[in-house]
């Protein structure tokens, strides 16, 4: 059985010390969440001071949209802070002025918005935000003996038949689970691949396919069937396509 989580929704905090301005912000925010089919959360703030303070009691946030003029704190002063104290939330900045643009690349910057802030430029921010934000582990729940063992997807390298039951190869340990290959395949689910009668690979842990094996990233190698090797090379190009794709 698979263990489906969904996406978590993007978390957003908004510091921008003229009221006007942080209302458009978050009323662009919530237009974008509304077509983008995306679950948003959205907190503002009216300056630098009041964003540290609500981080002191253990908030973190995805994104952190900061207006670099504001009073006291400056938004570039409040993006080193939060930096230093190990904050890893992307970055935007809202700005009246281009030629501060420079100093983004110290705390990581991933954009710079010129204000007036426009719908399409906010919400291409907001897109890009949304792409980088780590993908949700998926689960796979195995029977094991009496009870059942919880790997993560990523973890497995490869299943293979042992006698009447399939042995689950992971990162530094392994699960011998009763059932078939084609139970095993389906508890599997995306990103596994068939590439023996008697082997499931996964495909995010292979590093090289040959013509009679795969070599995974451990240096172990799995065999690969002349007949699976058109369907496992098909789906390894494809998703070596995708990663160069969604790597920023």
């Amino acid at each position: 059985r698979v263990e489906n989580r969904m996406c978590r929704g993007l978390s957003i905090a908004i510091c921008e010390d003229v009221p006007a301005e942080r209302e458009l912000l978050l009323s662009l925010a919530r237009d974008w969440a509304r077509g983008a089919g995306a679950r948003v959360f959205l907190e503002a703030f009216a300056s630098a001071e009041a964003l540290v303070f609500h981080r002191a009691g253990g908030k973190e946030f995805d994104l952190l949209l900061l207006d670099i003029g504001m009073r006291g704190m400056s938004g570039m002063e409040l993006a080193r802070e939060l930096r230093a104290q190990g904050c890893g939330a992307q970055i935007v900045f809202i700005t009246g002025y281009a030629d501060c643009m420079a100093e983004g690349y110290d705390v990581g910057a991933l954009h710079y918005l010129l204000k007036p802030v426009s719908r399409e430029k906010l919400f291409s921010v907001l897109d890009r935000a949304r792409a980088h934000l780590p993908k949700p582990r998926r689960a796979v729940l195995l029977p094991c003996g009496d009870g059942a063992a919880r790997l993560f997807a990523e973890e497995i390298l490869y299943a293979e038949v042992f006698s009447h039951s399939m042995v689950f190869h992971a990162d530094g340990t392994h699960f011998e689970a009763r059932m078939t290959v084609a139970q095993a395949q389906a508890a599997l689910g995306e990103g596994f691949v068939r590439c023996h009668r008697s082997y499931i690979v996964n495909l995010c842990r292979v590093r090289q396919i040959r013509k009679t094996d795969l070599l995974l990233d451990d240096g172990r190698t799995v065999p690969l069937a002349r007949r699976a090797w058109p369907e496992v090379n098909r789906a390894f190009l494809a998703l070596c396509r995708e990663e160069i794709h969604e790597d920023p």
